[in-house]
């Protein structure tokens, strides 16, 4: 797919207008506005893989009522940029939770706009958030420049434990469940990517 993309991409030239022409290959014109490009590399008949790779486009929903876009609810409480959002549910209620280079987490209702709480501990600023299950409950873990992640429980709202052991800011997080263990991804600008058990608290593996 990375093949396909970089030969799309080669294909593609800018127009004044702002939207894009494709060459000889793919001669099919302006695309219009509501239309995006997307790759096809399985065979529909077979089910199979090709080495061909299908351009086709796909219509986006216009918004013809400008009320569908109009901002419902404005969230204020942070003093800095925000650059970290997940959204989770907790007893029927909508949730948002938003990392700030203020260094906190801020827990949102959504339906009625109110801070539920905010979570400090971070030394440097918020860079991702994720959700996920577990034995304590629903929890949440966010990455940060300060080179860890710290767990929390969205139940009490309180902090379960920071892990410890990336060399540079952490970038991404991936929650994932394998044989009944809770295990957590991550990412850093270290260039290497850190596995975590979640129940034992503990690194688990390195990818570098």
């Amino acid at each position: 797919l990375q093949e396909a993309l970089s030969a799309f991409t080669q294909l593609v030239e800018s127009n004044k207008d702002s939207r894009f022409k494709l060459k000889s290959k793919f001669s099919v014109g302006h695309i219009p506005e509501n239309m995006v490009p997307f790759f096809n590399t399985r065979n529909s008949e077979t089910n199979t893989e090709t080495k061909h790779t299908d351009v086709q486009l796909k219509q986006l929903p216009t918004f013809n009522d400008a009320e569908k876009l109009a901002c419902d609810t404005v969230l204020s409480g942070h003093s800095k940029g925000i650059l970290a959002l997940t959204a989770f549910e907790i007893d029927g209620v909508g949730c948002i939770a938003s990392g700030s280079i203020d260094r906190t987490i801020k827990l949102w209702n959504v339906r009625t706009g109110d801070l539920i709480t905010t979570l400090r501990g971070h030394s440097k600023a918020i860079f991702v958030l994720v959700t996920f299950q577990h034995d304590d409950g629903l929890c949440l873990a966010s990455g940060s420049f300060d080179r860890t992640i710290k767990l929390w429980s969205l139940e009490d709202k309180t902090l379960l434990t920071t892990l410890i052991g990336h060399t540079e800011s952490v970038y991404d997080l991936c929650p994932y469940i394998l044989n009944n263990e809770t295990y957590l991804a991550s990412a850093s600008r270290d260039m290497s990517i850190k596995v975590w058990n979640v129940n034992t608290r503990t690194e688990d593996a390195e990818l570098s």
